[in-house]
């Protein structure tokens, strides 16, 4: 992917962020993104201590933008560890196959629960009043790499995915990893039998957090913007 044109995206963001009515014609696009293998050990090849997600706007869709912490120390010379996934619509967590595999990890899986639904319920409400703070909306998340070893490496999932949840008053990602991926209209209502299937966990795979929004967090470390 082209350096430019990922800077592009990240500015195009940057730009709606702080209309509440712009950023949530967005936002509402989707529901999760979805990481993969191949990807992790891309980035696992660094041995870094976070990876770095972005939001961007390519054309009129929202997608989020990661590459691992090392990577971003010399973003141009490391364009091949960026990866733009897309902000996927149609996610139930309600159904059986987004819980039943879930065990607590970083954060319970009812804590985890509880902060997806604040998310879906109040994010209209929320985003109106963050645009008009300090900071504004977020423009990226700071995520322990250790989150995804704990998905990859230690309970072998094939993929994972991020979700949007509410901290309190804070934004929060959410890295969980289920049996089944969930049903999405680009898929065309056709249920993906290949993610998560591979989990070799006999206890399940741990929904992790820890992931920080920029702003307010270290804004100045993070190389894209």
């Amino acid at each position: 992917m082209e350096l430019n044109e990922v800077k592009q995206a990240i500015q195009k963001w940057d730009s709606v962020r702080n209309s509440a009515e712009q950023a949530l014609s967005y936002l509402n696009q989707g529901a999760c993104v979805i990481i993969n293998r191949q990807q992790f050990e891309v980035w696992n090849q660094n041995a870094p201590s976070e990876l770095h997600a972005y939001i961007g706007i390519f054309g009129e869709e929202l997608k989020f933008i990661f590459v691992d912490s090392e990577s971003s120390k010399d973003i141009a010379a490391n364009t091949d560890r960026i990866f733009a996934q897309p902000y996927l619509p149609s996610l139930d967590i309600l159904d059986g196959n987004f819980i039943d595999n879930a065990v607590n990890g970083s954060i319970t899986v009812m804590d985890a629960l509880k902060r997806i639904m604040r998310w879906n319920t109040t994010m209209d409400a929320w985003v109106s009043n963050q645009v008009n703070t300090e900071a504004g909306l977020f423009k990226a998340f700071i995520i322990p790499f250790s989150n995804l070893v704990s998905h990859f490496a230690e309970a072998g999932v094939e993929e994972s995915m991020f979700v949007f949840g509410l901290n309190g008053d804070a934004a929060d990602l959410m890295l969980w990893g289920v049996t089944m991926a969930p049903k999405a209209k680009h898929m065309e209502g056709r249920m993906r039998t290949t993610a998560f299937a591979a989990a070799q966990s006999r206890d399940g795979v741990p929904v992790e957090d820890f992931t920080s929004p920029v702003p307010p967090f270290r804004p100045n470390e993070m190389t894209l913007f």
